[in-house]
């Protein structure tokens, strides 16, 4: 099976999505805003106040919400979307705020539809959310006090999430942006063209198997977000005033919310980390190697505890997955060239990578333990 056919996403115009939301969830929509994704099918939609005929919804959020409409693959793990769904619920309760699966008009949090395709209808699983109002980490400066903070919610998050229970016979299914199966990239390298950076990416790839996954159940699991990237990471304006008379205010943030669990596993916690890690290190200006990913892991270590065998294996974990965005852009961008969300993740991935690869293991982790 070619890596294009693996999976299709829904071919839906405003009129469908209309008629979607009315028929599964009772309500009537007003506008429709397409949002970013590799995989899937996202929409911020704004409804109508009354509902109609979903006793289950007595009010509509002002806020609008989230339609989410997955991959015809990933649609078929129903039992995995309920662990996620359980996952939001502890997360929600330690005081985390993230957006909540509302129910359809037979009181269900998802349900499978017929919807259309590039390939046909086909069957979808689909979800609506209650919109959480914040501005992507992506769009403002990041700071490492702000850096921290993320560090220590995910921690915070780790931990609860250790409450949930893993189902009986339930078997992990490692999605394509898992850690775990990033060995499967080395038979997609063909979209690499250039002969130095293809072999980069195999050294980085075959290192990382041969030194992580090779010492893989002698680590830490658990259930993780996975995905704690700058789209994943709202953050709301904290204005600080300063006390000069002759100065102005400037604008910081502070974490507002964590969203999409739709790349959650039970995994490694160091690939909690290094994920964090790596795509914060893609917003700063020069990509700043050492205080934003060390800030990160401070917070982090606050709640999570990392043996030194885990820790040692941080930076080779961190360019798997700079690596492993890189590949997979490029996979995704053969198949969506329209789509800049994963063309820009993989320009900004490249000059990471290349920069933190060559540095010392032991010298960068001493300097992230320091900051």
């Amino acid at each position: 099976m070619s890596w294009s056919t693996m999976f299709l996403k829904p071919k839906l115009d405003i009129e469908d999505i209309q008629r979607l939301v009315l028929k599964v969830y009772g309500l009537k929509v007003l506008s429709v805003e397409n949002l970013d994704s590799y995989d899937d099918k996202n929409y911020h939609i704004g409804v109508v106040e009354t509902v109609d005929g979903n006793c289950k919804i007595t009010r509509t959020d002002r806020h609008g919400y989230t339609l989410k409409i997955l991959n015809t693959v990933s649609s078929q793990k129903t039992a995995a979307i309920d662990i996620q769904h359980t996952m939001i619920e502890e997360v929600s309760r330690i005081g985390i705020k993230t957006p909540k699966p509302q129910p359809n008009l037979k009181g269900d949090n998802w349900s499978m539809e017929l919807l259309k395709s590039e390939d046909g209808n086909n069957w979808f699983l689909v979800r609506l959310f209650n919109y959480v109002p914040g501005t992507l980490l992506q769009s403002v400066p990041v700071t490492l006090d702000l850096c921290y903070q993320i560090g220590e919610c995910a921690g915070k998050m780790d931990v609860a999430l250790k409450n949930v229970s893993r189902p009986i016979g339930w078997e992990c299914e490692f999605s394509h942006w898992s850690m775990e199966v990033i060995p499967e990239l080395l038979q997609h390298l063909h979209p690499i063209k250039d002969g130095d950076d293809r072999h980069l990416l195999q050294t980085v790839i075959q290192e990382f198997d041969s030194k992580v996954l090779s010492c893989y159940e002698k680590f830490q699991k658990g259930f993780i977000h996975g995905d704690m990237n700058d789209a994943n990471i709202l953050v709301t304006s904290n204005t600080v005033h300063n006390n000069n008379k002759n100065s102005t205010s400037e604008e910081d943030y502070k974490l507002e919310a964590i969203i999409d669990f739709g790349d959650f596993s039970f995994s490694l916690y160091i690939f909690e980390a290094a994920i964090m890690m790596s795509y914060l290190v893609l917003l700063t200006k020069d990509f700043d190697i050492v205080n934003v990913p060390g800030k990160i892991l401070s917070g982090y270590l606050k709640y999570i505890t990392l043996s030194d065998a885990e820790l040692c294996f941080l930076k080779l974990c961190m360019c798997a997955r700079l690596a492993q965005s890189i590949v997979r852009g490029a996979l995704s961008n053969e198949n969506d060239v329209g789509n800049t969300y994963t063309q820009n993740t993989s320009i900004t991935a490249w000059k990471a990578l290349k920069k933190l690869w060559p540095v010392s293991n032991e010298g960068i982790l001493k300097q992230w333990l320091m900051v």
